[in-house]
């Protein structure tokens, strides 16, 4: 029995988002789901950055922050329904540090169902925006997101 698994990574561009469940939750899955999740145990991860100019993302943005995006980037407001997008930021302007699970669903639903075209003109539209700007005012968040999309276009 291999208790780890070892990988070597020479990265070049952005690796795909991953998600892995903690211990119990990997459990639960493979108990209701063997199909899907052949395993019960969890795969927590470690990186060794071998360079400095190593990013890596960890986590979910919190609602302040969220809202503050839906004002500071219209196009990507555009994506999420009007009245989950309002709930939001009354729940970002109140100071609420853990709104309830089901606005973020609803935020969530709001954008995956949102049409292809719709999220490629309000994209196109956020990035011609943003590459018109003075490069030294871009915040750390809008280099990212030109550097994501010169590298997917």
């Amino acid at each position: 029995d291999l208790t780890f698994l070892f990988k070597v990574l020479s990265i070049n561009k952005v690796l795909s988002i991953q998600a892995h469940p903690d211990k119990h939750l990997a459990a639960q899955l493979h108990t209701d789901f063997p199909n899907v999740y052949k395993d019960p145990n969890h795969k927590p991860e470690m990186a060794v950055a071998l360079t400095d100019d190593f990013e890596a993302m960890s986590g979910f943005r919190n609602v302040l922050e969220i809202g503050q995006h839906l004002l500071d980037y219209p196009e990507f407001a555009n994506l999420i329904e009007v009245s989950a997008r309002e709930d939001l930021l009354k729940a970002a302007k109140q100071k609420q540090f853990f709104p309830p699970r089901r606005l973020f669903q609803r935020v969530f639903k709001s954008y995956i169902e949102t049409t292809d075209d719709v999220i490629q003109s309000n994209l196109d539209a956020m990035l011609t925006r943003l590459a018109a700007k003075d490069p030294s005012s871009l915040t750390s968040t809008e280099q990212l997101m030109l550097r994501l999309a010169a590298q997917f276009p």
